[in-house]
C-alpha cells in the first residue's frame, strides 16, 4: 500500500539535524552514554560514540552503525545486552511518547526502530546451544529479561514490527518454545509473597 511504502521510506530517510551538539545531546540521552561528531566538544568524557553527519543529516548507516557500537561487547562490559537495550528502548520510547518534536522526536521514533531491529537481528543470528549458553546466549538473557520484566511492551511491539523476513519469524517461534518450557520448570509454592 502507499502509506506501507511511506513508512518503510521514512524509516531509511536521513534525518536532519542542522546543529550536530542537539544531535549529540539527543543520542546521548536515548543511548545513555556520550555520543560525539567532529567539532562538538565532549566535555572531558572519553570513550564517546563517534558519529559523523552527512550534508548536516544523520544517516540510516550512521545511525545502525552507532547501535551496533552501543551494543558490542567491549561497550556492554559483561552487561546482558537485551537489559541495556532495554532501557535505551525505553528512554526512546519516553522522548517519542512525550511527544517531542523535531530533531529529537526523529531520532526517538528512528532509535526505537533500530533498537527493536538490533535486538531481532541479535536473536535470529544465535545459533542455538553451544558450549556455555543453553539455546543461545542472547536468547536465554532475552528470556530472563522477559520473567524479570525487563523487557517492556513497546519493545515486543517494536520487535513485532520489525519482523519482515522468515529468519526473524523462526526467532519468534523459537523464543515462544523456549519460554513455554520455562514455564515447566516455575515451581509454583516459590511465589513471593504466599505465606
Amino acid at each position: 500500500s502507499d502509506a506501507a511504502a511511506a513508512a518503510a521510506a521514512a524509516a531509511t530517510s536521513d534525518i536532519d539535524a542542522p546543529d550536530a551538539t542537539a544531535a549529540c545531546v539527543a543520542l546521548s540521552a536515548i543511548l545513555g552514554c556520550a555520543v560525539s561528531a567532529p567539532g562538538v566538544p565532549t566535555g572531558g568524557v572519553t570513550g564517546a560514540i563517534q558519529i559523523v553527519l552527512v550534508r548536516g543529516a544523520i544517516t540510516d548507516k550512521i545511525l545502525d552503525a552507532t547501535v551496533r557500537t552501543k551494543f558490542s561487547a567491549g561497550r556492554l562490559k559483561g552487561k546482558a545486552m537485551c537489559v541495556e537495550l532495554g532501557e535505551c528502548h525505553a528512554r526512546a520510547v519516553a522522548a517519542d511518547d512525550g511527544g517531542s518534536a523535531g530533531l529529537k522526536g526523529a531520532l526517538a521514533a528512528r532509535a526505537r526502530s533500530k533498537f527493536a531491529k538490533h535486538m531481532l537481528t541479535q536473536l535470529a543470528e544465535d545459533d542455538g546451544d553451544d558450549l556455555y549458553f543453553e539455546g543461545g546466549r542472547h536468547r536465554g538473557d532475552f528470556i530472563r529479561a522477559l520473567g524479570a520484566g525487563a523487557v517492556s511492551s513497546h519493545l515486543l511491539e517494536d520487535m513485532l514490527d520489525a519482523t519482515r523476513n522468515e529468519k526473524a519469524a523462526r526467532s519468534w517461534e523459537e523464543l515462544l518454545r523456549r519460554s513455554f518450557a520455562a514455564l515447566g520448570e516455575v515451581v509454583l509454592d516459590a511465589v513471593d509473597g504466599m505465606d
